[in-house]
């Protein structure tokens, strides 16, 4: 920047060495406020440190909106609205019930290809390295014959916790999906991006002491399929995740689902389940991705990428 300016903040998540956004004075914010200089506890103040929210997006964390270079170069005193992520278009897309396969970037770009009669840019197959465990030394599948639905199974072992970067947050807030768990954010831009389902299990919690473990996929009376372990019920596909099986945020081995049911089964099994979730339900319904290895080679990509994680 052209000049040092003293700002006086006081969101808890402030400290030394932060890249941050910041409206000096003169600015107009998108709810019409024009920044001034001002004294705020007997200290002046040139200017204020802003959230997501005062920057007029969805809100993102608790206090001021931290950058990192997933939205590209940090440069200070560069203008925000030179980075794409604060420069673009949103395209809301309004879908007939019928239309379960552009609930999708990857359904909508399908769409388009088709009717334009454009070539379609394929997400790369992800190559496993050492952080993809091998699915088979942990886990057996005893699966009924006959299941109304697809299933692939992955396992990755996390070598920490970790937070979702902005670009990523900024684009889950943006479709309401954003959440604390940083795992099942994950899950959900996989989805928004490919419209593949997924559920995400702690290994841990799963087998205890065991070495190895059995997933149980069964055909319900209705014709749903329902996913348990030993004991504990893990979900119905298409459905509903039990919340006890799902992942904390210090996870070390993840057993990762992406899985497909039939539509019609769907329609006919909801009603006799009391607890749904209804962002699953939506997609499910109307028909979800039935390309289960685009999804998960998808989200692997996307684990990969975050620094020192897996």
């Amino acid at each position: 920047g052209s000049e040092t300016l003293q700002i006086v903040c006081g969101a808890a998540n402030v400290d030394a060495g932060q890249f941050v956004a910041v409206a000096t004075k003169g600015a107009i914010m998108p709810n019409g406020m024009e920044i001034k200089e001002a004294k705020l506890r007997g200290v002046d103040s040139c200017g204020m440190l802003c959230s997501s929210l005062e920057l007029g997006f969805e809100k993102t964390n608790e206090g001021i909106m931290l950058l990192d270079e997933s939205i590209g170069k940090l440069e200070l005193g560069r203008a925000l609205n030179t980075y794409e992520i604060f420069n673009d278009e949103l395209i809301e897309v309004e879908l007939t019930p019928n239309r379960g396969d552009c609930l999708s970037i990857y359904g909508i770009a399908r769409d388009l290809a088709t009717a334009l009669n454009l070539n379609l840019k394929e997400p790369k197959p992800f190559k496993e390295g050492e952080n993809v465990l091998g699915i088979g030394r942990i886990l057996r599948l005893a699966a009924e014959k006959e299941l109304n639905g697809l299933y692939n199974y992955r396992a990755i072992e996390l070598k920490g916790q970790f937070q979702i970067n902005l670009l990523l947050s900024l684009r889950l807030a943006q479709i309401e999906s954003l959440g604390k768990n940083s795992i099942e954010n994950l899950l959900s831009y996989a989805t928004h991006s490919t419209g593949v389902l997924f559920n995400a299990y702690d290994l841990n919690s799963l087998s205890g002491e065991d070495e190895e473990f059995t997933i149980n996929l069964t055909k319900q009376a209705h014709g749903e399929t329902k996913v348990s372990c030993k004991d504990k019920f893990l979900s119905f596909s298409g459905i509903f995740q039990n919340d006890e099986s799902k992942c904390k945020n210090d996870s070390k081995i993840v057993i990762i689902e992406a899985n497909y049911t039939d539509p019609l089964v769907i329609a006919n099994a909801k009603m006799y389940h009391k607890d749904q979730d209804e962002k699953t339900l939506y997609r499910s319904f109307r028909g979800s991705e039935p390309k289960l290895n685009l999804g998960m080679d998808f989200l692997l990509s996307i684990f990969e990428q975050i620094p020192n994680l897996v």
